[in-house]
């Protein structure tokens, strides 16, 4: 548990309830949003819930007087302070060890070899996520300089470890030459310069196309309890689709290989084509129905068992990893990239998945995940406040459904 947190980061951020900046703590339970992601929708469930959202910027950080607190950024909270039994929190501070990328190959790494060690069948790292290097790593750069060497025509992605939203990412089209840069870049930096962590991974290069262009599958994750564990899925999904055709990866154009709305929002044609940007799961069905590209329902009966296995061994190898507090949930998007073959690579897990719904499937997915998501943390919140049994859930549960839960916890 991170409530060993140092003293020190307490009297900086706490914040006295009675001289919190001209705001005064009331009955009413309160919440508090940090950043503009989902704000709307958030604060309109939650005061629908007989909430009062305390004013942005009327707070600390370190400020106590919430009862529920949700914010983008890790730093935005004060997790030293937070009162357990009280409060709840929409971050787990030891979180990154999925939602950083270099983090996630790692734990799934290490709970594989767990796996091994007591002969316990698990899904292989290799199987779920592409060929992952550390750059950072000597033995690991030695590695991806062999295999590029031995494989000159294959092509890579360079990522920054801890950025979203298609930030710091590019597509590495000539290895060699991108090792030159690497070997001038180590002999040209100074002593002591910061370093920054980036991965490479092997492209996928022969992505699954819809009319041509690439698309992800965003899957929503909820960690609605640590202690127990209880993780559940999130349903379907939906599609995240590039604007530009996809005639293999280029490293001039990113619209054309990342599928981020961030990234599409740039692209000059967004506005007309926004609705065709996102596609509900049963629309890429009928897609792939009516183009062969599939055996029957593919996508209706066979995908959605293959990211839930995934995320329910994600889930195992997180397992006893993240602070087990009451009141600490995590609502995440996964991303998921099938290829021609059928194959499903998990790409990464964002811990401030967007909730801007720009479109018609965005708006029906993301109201639908949050809206029965906040439902479900109230409910187990309540419930292991008074030390009942978390299963079964009273309210509407939707599409979400248990993975992982008290009975079906890693050994």
């Amino acid at each position: 548990s991170s409530s060993s947190s140092s003293s020190s980061a307490k009297s900086r951020g706490s914040v006295s309830p009675r001289r919190t900046r001209g705001y005064m703590p009331k009955a009413t339970p309160t919440f508090y949003l940090g950043g503009g992601n989902g704000v709307k929708l958030l604060g309109g469930l939650l005061e629908a819930r007989g909430m009062e959202r305390i004013p942005p910027g009327a707070v600390g950080k370190g400020n106590t007087q919430f009862k529920l607190k949700w914010c983008e950024r890790a730093s935005d909270y004060s997790f030293a302070d937070f009162r357990e039994g009280k409060q709840m929190i929409g971050r787990n501070p030891k979180i990154s060890c999925i939602g950083n990328k270099l983090k996630l190959r790692q734990t799934l790494v290490a709970y594989e070899k767990a796996c091994e060690a007591r002969g316990v069948p698990s899904m292989k790292t290799a199987e779920i996520i592409p060929m992952t290097f550390e750059l950072t790593n000597g033995r690991e750069r030695q590695s991806f300089s062999k295999l590029s060497e031995d494989n000159p025509t294959w092509q890579w992605i360079c990522k920054p470890t801890g950025l979203n939203c298609g930030q710091g990412i590019f597509v590495v089209d000539d290895s060699a030459a991108f090792r030159e840069k690497l070997a001038k870049d180590d002999a040209e930096r100074s002593p002591g310069a910061k370093i920054h962590t980036r991965i490479i991974q092997r492209y996928i290069g022969n992505p699954m196309l819809l009319k041509g262009r690439k698309f992800d599958i965003r899957v929503y994750m909820l960690i609605a309890s640590t202690k127990p564990m209880l993780g559940l899925y999130g349903g379907d999904g939906y599609c995240r689709l590039t604007i530009d055709e996809y005639n293999g990866a280029s490293a001039d154009n990113k619209a054309a290989h990342l599928t981020n709305q961030a990234v599409q929002k740039k692209h000059p044609r967004y506005k007309e084509m926004v609705e065709d940007t996102t596609w509900s799961i049963q629309g890429m069905n009928e897609y792939l129905n009516d183009n062969g590209m599939a055996p029957k329902d593919w996508a209706l009966n066979v995908l959605p068992l293959k990211v839930k296995a995934v995320m329910t061994h994600l889930l195992k190898s997180i397992d006893g990893k993240l602070d087990t507090r009451m009141g600490i949930f995590d609502f995440l998007g996964l991303d998921f990239l099938i290829d021609d073959q059928l194959n499903v690579w998990f790409i990464e897990t964002n811990v401030n998945p967007a909730l801007h719904r720009n479109s018609t499937v965005l708006d029906e997915r993301i109201t639908k995940a949050v809206t029965t998501a906040l439902d479900i943390v109230f409910e187990v919140h309540e419930k292991q406040r008074a030390k009942q049994p978390v299963l079964p859930f009273e309210c509407e549960t939707g599409e979400w459904e248990v993975l992982i839960g008290p009975q079906e916890t890693s050994d």
